[in-house]
């Protein structure tokens, strides 16, 4: 009857002040049960008891030597580096002078066929000293063809028809239609 009341006990709601028995009672539990020791507990009561301690060997701190010697392959490194980044700075710089170069070529050429080429609307006109043209065959095919200048032809000219105020000439066969 007294475990029935202790498991109707614990399955009251929680009141402190009613707990009090059932934790008295677990904790005489928990003491007379005893627990086997792995050692015994020695207990230090005078100051002249040494406490057994492990000896940690640490490396020797770097010499003087070494410590310059690494300091002077981190610079030897980063010089490397520092060198490896300017020869990259100087041929960007010298990409960016060879396009800086061939824009202005570029611009040059722009401007001077500027002045040989005006567009105008449909209009194409050439604006130049002479013009050379050299071939085999030429054909024009044109509605209308105005030539405006002092012209001079030197050898054979071939036309179905031409039409002019006068023709000056060093000589001049008059054929039947030339005959008034």
């Amino acid at each position: 009857m007294h475990a029935r009341r202790m498991i109707l006990f614990l399955h009251t709601p929680f009141d402190p002040m009613k707990r009090r028995p059932l934790l008295a009672l677990l904790l005489l539990a928990f003491a007379v049960v005893t627990a086997p020791a792995a050692e015994p507990i020695r207990r230090l009561d005078s100051v002249g008891t040494k406490v057994p301690t492990a000896e940690i060997k640490l490396p020797p701190p770097p010499t003087l030597e070494q410590k310059i010697a690494a300091l002077t392959e981190l610079v030897t490194q980063q010089q490397s580096q520092i060198d490896a980044l300017r020869q990259q700075l100087t041929d960007q710089a010298n990409a960016i002078e060879m396009l800086t170069t061939d824009t202005e070529s570029v611009s040059d050429r722009v401007a001077a066929f500027e002045q040989v080429f005006t567009f105008s609307g449909t209009t194409l006109t050439i604006n130049f000293e002479a013009i050379a043209i050299s071939t085999d065959a030429l054909s024009i095919d044109a509605g209308m063809v105005q030539v405006d200048s002092d012209l001079k032809l030197f050898g054979n000219f071939y036309a179905d028809e031409i039409e002019t105020d006068f023709i000056d000439a060093e000589s001049y066969d008059p054929g039947a239609g030339n005959v008034w």
